[in-house]
Order: C-alpha cells, then structure tokens, then sequence
C-alpha cells in the first residue's frame, strides 16, 4: 500500500468520528427547538438524538461498505 493511500483511509476513518458526532448533535438540537415550539420536553429531543444515532451508524456502514467493495477490487486486479 502506499503512501497517499493510506493517509486517504487515515482521513476517511478519522472523519467518521466527526460525522456521527455531527448527525447526532445536529438531530439533538432540531429535536431541542422543536421541544421548545411544541412544549414537549425532552420527547422530541430524545427522538432527535436516537435518528441522529442512526443517521450517523447508517453512514458509517455506508463508508465501511464502500471501502470493503474498493478493497475487493484491488485484490482481485492484484491476483490477476
């Protein structure tokens, strides 16, 4: 493996931290001003909070398939 490639996974893996954090801070606050509209605390904000967990494992696997697809295909062009 060379170089460039291993600081592209370096950085695809390390963003995925940011990107779950993100999604779910992101739904925890839509969830909290929609509490606040709606006068239903905490129900909107947890609700926020799990679709955020979601969100951010769906596109974590999403990444982790995609990598686990790129690296068939090189060992495939590698055998041939």
């Amino acid at each position: 493996m060379d170089k460039r490639s291993s600081l592209y996974q370096y950085g695809l893996y390390g963003s995925l931290g940011i990107q779950i954090g993100a999604a779910i801070g992101l739904c925890a606050y839509a969830g909290q001003w929609l509490d606040s509209k709606f006068d239903t605390t905490p129900w909107l904000t947890m609700v926020g909070v799990l679709l955020g967990c979601v969100a951010g494992f769906m596109n974590m696997l999403k990444i982790l398939n995609l990598q686990k697809a790129q690296a068939g295909d090189n060992d495939e062009r590698k055998s041939d």
